[in-house]
């Protein structure tokens, strides 16, 4: 292979080159943590996955929890509105040849209207939410790219990204000592798979996913999707897969620990009616539901 001919001596990096691969994330990867402190890059791949949860995600995260615990306790407020409003619809309904259909549009914009003065209010428009979530999505991305640009010598093959694939050739550890080759013994792939889907059985608990047949079929197509992407990441860098098992096991400690009514009030999230009093327990037995479930279908099945 070319990078087993090539040593750091042979090739001093220019600060164009430096310049031309610092475009993306790979430049807090491996210059803000890692050799600075004498890392291996096993090690400054956790780490800085773990940094940029708790600095960025994790405040991110609990935000959200503040937002729509917000409109969950704004749920009784919106039910006396509405009935407000419905009362004085059938008030001028019985003054007024007022159709069905204009009074549903009548109702529906005063309510929406009543909603949005809450919302404001309380500072947890729905939307805020979603822009948490927008914010969030391109730093992961960011990580996942510059990782693989690392693995693979791109954007294009200089002095920079050799001198890089050569360091992760021989940075990681145990079974994975190349980080750039793929898990032959599939435990990266395997635990990125489990914890994706023990992040959604906790999700299901923590946002008191309502049970419909929307979400059923959603959660089920999530849960299928993970399982044929479990092969699919057996044959990436480890140094990718250690990345994101990284972060799959910090969410899930992370949600783990916003069950807890005691953490989430030391972050000043408020009280609702929905929150779970003994959320461990719920998960507990949620996990034992679903095992008994799948043994009963096997029995069926011999």
């Amino acid at each position: 292979m070319l990078i087993n001919r090539i040593t750091p001596s042979h090739y001093p990096i220019t600060v164009n080159n430096i310049r031309q691969y610092s475009n993306s994330a790979s430049t807090i990867v491996k210059n803000t943590i890692t050799y600075n402190d004498g890392l291996p890059w096993w090690a400054s791949i956790v780490l800085t996955a773990v940094i940029t949860r708790t600095m960025i995600h994790l405040p991110l995260t609990i935000l959200d929890h503040h937002t729509r615990a917000k409109r969950e306790n704004l749920k009784d407020e919106l039910m006396e509105v509405a009935k407000r409003i419905k009362m004085e619809l059938q008030m001028q309904a019985a003054t007024t040849e007022m159709t069905p259909s204009r009074a549903r549009f009548i109702f529906t914009l005063f309510m929406t209207k009543e909603q949005k003065e809450l919302y404001e209010r309380e500072n947890c428009h729905p939307l805020k939410s979603l822009v948490i979530t927008l914010i969030q999505a391109p730093i992961w991305v960011s990580f996942s790219v510059a990782m693989r640009n690392m693995c693979y010598m791109l954007p294009q093959i200089n002095n920079a990204t050799i001198l890089d694939c050569k360091e992760l050739s021989y940075g990681g550890f145990g079974w994975i000592e190349n980080l750039i080759d793929m898990d032959h013994y599939l435990v990266l792939p395997i635990l990125l798979g489990l914890s994706s889907l023990a992040i959604i059985e906790i999700n299901k608990i923590s946002y008191n996913v309502p049970r419909s047949k929307f979400t059923i079929i959603f959660t089920n197509f999530c849960r299928v999707l993970i399982v044929v992407l479990v092969p699919v990441t057996a044959f990436i860098p480890t140094g990718l897969s250690l990345f994101w098992v990284t972060n799959n096991c910090y969410i899930l400690l992370q949600n783990l620990l916003l069950l807890s009514p005691k953490i989430r009030r030391l972050a000043r999230i408020p009280k609702t009616d929905i929150e779970i009093q003994q959320p461990y327990t719920a998960l507990y037995n949620q996990v034992l539901g679903k095992a008994y479930s799948m043994k009963s279908v096997a029995r069926g099945q011999n």
